[in-house]
């Protein structure tokens, strides 16, 4: 399997599949596999400050560790993100360079 960029656009609000684009990241480090994340929308409340914990907050500091996480600069306005995650601001060419150099693009 080529590259994979997972695009997260949801909170962890009821119905949300937020946690479980997370777990399948991490799980996708487990086979050897570093896929790219995305975050927009309501999406970026999750890596606020808060924004996500437990398990959650567990799998996106591994990610971000190992992979770091981009966030879409018009989604992010002036937000205080959470100092244990390394965020990158990248604009909407960026993100469609991204979508463009993947093979799988997952969005939840």
């Amino acid at each position: 399997m080529g590259r994979v960029l997972i695009i997260i656009k949801s909170g962890l609000g009821d119905g949300s599949q937020a946690a479980e684009g997370l777990r399948l990241a991490a799980a996708m480090f487990g086979m050897d596999m570093l896929p790219t994340l995305v975050f927009l929308d309501r999406g970026v409340d999750l890596l606020l400050p808060g924004g996500v914990e437990g398990d959650p907050l567990d799998y996106l500091k591994a990610i971000s560790s190992l992979a770091g996480v981009k966030a879409l600069k018009d989604s992010l306005g002036s937000m205080d993100l959470n100092q244990e995650l390394e965020v990158e601001a990248i604009d909407m060419d960026r993100l469609i360079d991204l979508i463009l150099e993947c093979e799988s693009v997952i969005a939840l």
